[in-house]
């Protein structure tokens, strides 16, 4: 046990010893010499706690106790063979521990970590690990931080890291002042590898920004293990454009490949280049992706719903003004929308016109919301049949970025619809589950205004409702009952489009429609009930998935054509959910409006200049929607159906984009006399501008690079004049592979330099969107970002085992690198030398894979308890002060309260022998009454004897002394024959009993009274 004493000058405070023996003395000179003496100790004694108590003084006891935390490297650097070997080791260091104070645990880690098990005291077998991590970067810093956090504060403890040493992330060493300062010490097992032939390519060197036709060159840096030949292709947005034989040299090379002006268009350029050589062993790093952005004429992405070739949107935006192209259009189909945020944003606009929600994946609807807010895209959606609400955008990513709201709540009047979905038992792989689950997407595309209803067949109570008809309020609720259901196998239609017919008849909605999944082996619905159906103007749409026979799926069709409702035959179960999404849009198409109306102007914006409100022709339809309570812009709107101002056209600002919506079609449905009105092109063309991405011409100089796991993006600031900007304030939004986003933070890092860095988390683009304000405070725009082609784990060709050299000696650790042997390591070790050296095996095994087989490694290699006994010191502060207070109390006690101390001990002498008198008169009557027993026990043998007078006998005064014995001998030599002679009767009252003590003492009392009365008369 040892103590610690943290602040010394609190021992000064003895200085005022003699004058609280000089104040004590005065003080207390009215109390006795006792009391006096009691308080002036009490008060030596207070003193002395509180300067313990300020001086912080703690205690620690020493424990035998030994922690090894084993720290497992699991990263992609890793070789497969070296990991399993490691595994190995550490379950054979464990099997020979001695179970006598000791614990163990394991963490493994890669960019994070996690614990395996910890403070674990008895053996187990590591058969496998649980833990997923992320494997594409090694942050052993953190690692090492996390594993001394983890260890206890009593007694040796010990981390044993099995690495390659090959961090990307964080700084070990820094990691190790903390482990020295708590006595940790850390023991290293090096995973050694080393590739003799390895090529790879480090970067690619691209300008971030160039000038449409406007050559440019990029710049391949490779390295290489030996001097070798290989192949170097270099793709343009995925088309092969150089494909060339080089030289590699051994160490770093490089090699300039020119891009001419004609391939240089407006947009984001992705380039990609790869090498091949046959002197190498890691794929994964032959291959390298970079992009640039191309300054030019603005690109617009076409996205078009309808099938039909009418481009009369498409040949107004993309019309020569003067010979001279003004902006390029690319149209497509919903199923070629781009997947990745970098295709996304060649475009500065993109246009979404009578596309369904069901066309699109959620992942691209989240790009497309990305690119908006963050990259300043613009964005249009155009009416049509299949857009806004009735094409299922409400809750979507899309809806978010638009200015206009799918749910229309706030009407005098509102249309609204009713859904019933009949499930059937689905017999495919997991088929109740899916039914579940596409039965409750399509109920959540439905408004609060529609109705939404689920019938299931039950096999006790047979066909009836789950869920009966009700409004869509508590989305919940409806979604849990879908989830404890289990449709059964119905034998027969009619029972449940019986009840759903009942259901849906008298509800108060504008569009009625059902929805049925079967294999169809059901009987088919009797004919009255389908003419009921059909007259109520109720649809049903049948879907057959895995039929018993084609008559099966041959009825359900015509179930679907005879209600006005469609029919699918589906082959692939994926294709359920865009098929119920689809058919719940159903009732959502009571949002479109048909009807000629002449269009308003409510507002004069950019978007319709050089219109005037008369000239503008009528539209003959629209979806209904209404504007965001976000600040928005209005220019046109309509008379509803209820006399409503139903919005034509809206725009507004979202994030760093803008976005349109214009609720009537650009086609010769609803905007039929659009086409030949004379400013259709030039409106259409005010549009697309307006909302095309914002870009500022600068000559500003961007870098982008990674360093230690993190992205870095500086910006060199230049004016026009050539001269730095110190002046500027930047904000970036970082938009990740996955679609989600993260707040770049920029810092002056010099004269007209900005930095800002970022977290990789993965291999893929990040595009950057970069927000600053100039001097006037306007508001102005860059984007740039960099490409991660591979994990920074595959630019190792060998292990860094001096890093973990450094970490073992900085604290006292070794470097077990003799338990791990394996031909292919750097360094050769001679076995039979180490043999020699090491005497802590009593026999050394070497299996076939060149590993050191462990059945008899004691416990004092890993295990070793070779450091002094650590303890944990525990303050002491809280117990003086604890005694302290409680003398205190006793001196006032003392010093105030009187007591005749002389008295005081007299009564609790006296009580005390009153006590002892007390406890042996109970111990003599104890011994009386247990003699009584025995004297029972021996009379209850004796023949013919009468307890009863024996107890009246034993009463008796007389017989308390000699003629006890007496009487009782007498009796034993009694027969049964012989009875005593009865005495005369002059004797009776002569044999009375002798009064005892106490009758004698009353009859002299009597006496007294008797004289004292007779003297007073």
């Amino acid at each position: 046990m040892s103590l610690y004493i943290s602040n010394y000058w609190a021992f000064l405070l003895l200085l005022f010893l003699p004058f609280v023996h000089y104040v004590s003395k005065r003080s207390l000179a009215g109390l006795s010499k006792f009391r006096r003496r009691v308080s002036v100790f009490l008060r030596y004694t207070l003193l002395i706690l509180l300067i313990l108590a300020l001086a912080n003084v703690h205690v620690s006891i020493a424990s035998n106790r030994l922690s090894v935390l084993f720290v497992l490297d699991l990263s992609k650097s890793i070789p497969e063979e070296s990991e399993k070997k490691a595994r190995r080791f550490i379950e054979n260091s464990i099997a020979n521990m001695s179970v006598t104070n000791n614990e163990y645990g394991l963490l493994v880690f890669g960019k994070d970590a996690s614990f395996e098990y910890l403070n674990e005291k008895k053996k187990r077998k590591l058969k496998s690990i649980q833990s997923q991590i992320f494997k594409d970067q090694t942050d052993i810093a953190g690692a090492i931080r996390l594993a001394i956090a983890a260890l206890p504060n009593t007694g040796q403890r010990r981390i044993v890291l099995i690495s390659d040493g090959n961090e990307t992330i964080g700084d070990a060493m820094q990691e190790i002042e903390q482990a020295i300062s708590d006595e940790i010490t850390i023991d290293v097992v090096p995973l050694t590898f080393k590739n003799d032939k390895e090529v790879l390519i480090e970067k690619m060197l691209v300008p971030s920004h160039v000038n449409e036709g406007q050559s440019y060159e990029v710049t391949v840096v490779t390295s290489s293990r030996t001097a070798t030949t290989g192949s170097l292709r270099l793709f343009l947005n995925g088309e092969l454009i150089r494909d060339l034989q080089v030289d590699i040299k051994k160490g770093k090379d490089s090699f300039d490949i020119l891009i001419p002006g004609d391939w240089v268009e407006f947009g984001f350029h992705k380039l990609k280049a790869i090498i091949n050589s046959k002197d190498d062993s890691i794929i994964a790093n032959n291959i390298v992706e970079e992009f640039t952005y191309v300054r030019g004429i603005p690109k617009v992405l076409y996205v078009e719903g309808d099938n039909a070739n009418n481009d009369y949107l498409q040949r107004a935006i993309g019309k020569k003004i003067n010979n001279k192209e003004v902006m390029r259009v690319d149209r497509i189909s919903p199923e070629q929308v781009p997947s990745d945020i970098l295709t996304l944003n060649t475009y500065d606009a993109i246009i979404l016109s009578n596309v369904a929600a069901y066309e699109l994946s959620i992942e691209q609807m989240q790009l497309m919301e990305s690119a908006v807010h963050e990259a300043g895209v613009g964005l249009i959606m155009i009416g049509g049949e299949k857009s806004f609400g009735a094409g299922g955008y409400k809750n979507t990513p899309i809806e978010r970025a638009l200015p206009v709201d799918m749910d229309i709540r706030n009407r005098r009047i509102i249309p609204n619809g009713a859904l019933a979905v009949v499930l059937h038992t689905c017999e495919f792989p997991q088929g109740n589950a899916k039914g579940r689950e596409i039965c409750k997407m399509a109920i959540k595309k439905l408004s609060p205004q529609d109705y939404a209803g689920v019938i299931i067949y039950d096999y006790n109570k047979g066909a009836g409702w789950l869920i009966p008809p009700t409004r869509v309020i508590n989305k919940s609720r409806i979604m849990t009952a879908i989830d404890n259901s289990n449709a059964g196998d119905m034998p027969n239609f009619d029972p449940a489009l019986k009840a759903a017919y009942k259901g849906l008849v008298n509800i108060p909605a504008i569009k009625k429609h059902i929805i049925i999944i079967t294999d169809g082996d059901p009987s088919a619905p009797s004919k009255s009930l389908m003419n009921n159906v059909a007259k109520s103007k109720i649809s049903i749409t049948t879907i057959v998935i895995n039929p018993h026979s084609p008559g099966d799926g041959k009825f359900m069709q015509q179930i679907a054509q005879y209600t006005g409702g469609n029919f699918y035959d589906v082959t692939n179960v994926a294709q359920l959910p865009n098929i119920f999404i689809k058919e719940s849009m159903v009732v959502r198409s009571t949002l479109i409006f048909e009807e000629k109306r002449e269009p308003k102007m409510n507002e004069s914006t950019s978007l319709v200049r050089g219109i005037s409100p008369g000239e503008i022709p009528p539209i003959y339809g629209c979806v209904l929607t209404i504007p965001k309570k976000r600040l928005v812009h209005m220019p046109l709107y309509i008379k509803g159906p209820q006399g409503d101002n139903e919005p034509l056209l809206v725009h507004g600002q979202y994030g760093l984009g803008r976005s349109v919506a214009f609720t009537s079609d650009a086609k010769n449905r609803w905007a039929k006399e659009w086409l030949g009105w004379a400013k259709y092109d030039k409106f259409w063309r005010q549009i697309v501008r307006w909302s095309s991405r914002q870009v500022n011409k600068n000559n500003f100089k961007i870098f982008t690079q990674i360093k230690k796991g993190k992205g870095q993006i500086a910006i060199d600031a230049i004016d026009s004049k050539g001269e730095y900007m110190p002046y500027l304030r930047m904000q970036g939004t970082l938009i990740k592979p996955d679609g989600n986003t993260q707040i770049i933070e920029f810092k002056k890092t010099g004269v007209g330099r900005y930095q800002g860095d970022f977290a990789v988390d993965g291999v893929g683009t990040y595009l950057a969107s970069i927000v600053y304000q100039d001097k006037d405070g306007n508001s102005k725009y860059l984007t740039t970002g960099l490409s991660v082609s591979f994990s920074s784990e595959y630019l190792f060709s060998k292990s860094n085992t001096q890093l973990l050299g450094q970490m073992a000696s900085a604290t006292g650790g070794r470097n077990l690198e003799y338990l791990f042997m394996d031909s292919n390591f750097d360094k050769a070790i001679d076995i039979e030398e180490w043999k020699k050296d090491t005497k802590s095996f009593s026999r050394l095994d070497i299996d076939e894979n060149g590993l050191i087989e462990f059945s008899e490694l004691p416990e004092q290699e890993i295990f070793l308890h070779d450091k002094p006994r650590g303890g944990q010191p525990k303050e002491l502060w809280h117990i003086f002060i604890t005694i302290f207070v409680i003398l205190f109390v006793v001196d006032i006690f003392v010093r105030r309260v009187l007591l005749d101390y002389q008295k005081l001990w007299q009564s609790i002498k006296s009580f005390s022998l009153k006590r002892q008198r007390s406890e042996e008169s109970d111990a003599t009557m104890s011994r009386l009454m247990q003699r009584k027993e025995k004297v029972r026990e021996k009379m209850s043998h004796s023949k013919g004897l009468d307890l009863n007078n024996l107890e009246k006998m034993g009463r008796d005064s007389n017989l308390r002394g000699k003629g006890f014995g007496k009487t009782i001998g007498n009796s034993e030599q009694q027969t049964a024959k012989e009875k005593p002679k009865p005495k005369p009767k002059s004797q009776v009252g002569k044999t009375q009993e002798a009064p005892d003590y106490t009758s004698r003492l009353l009859a002299a009392k009597k006496k007294t009274w008797e004289k004292d009365k007779e003297e007073s008369q």
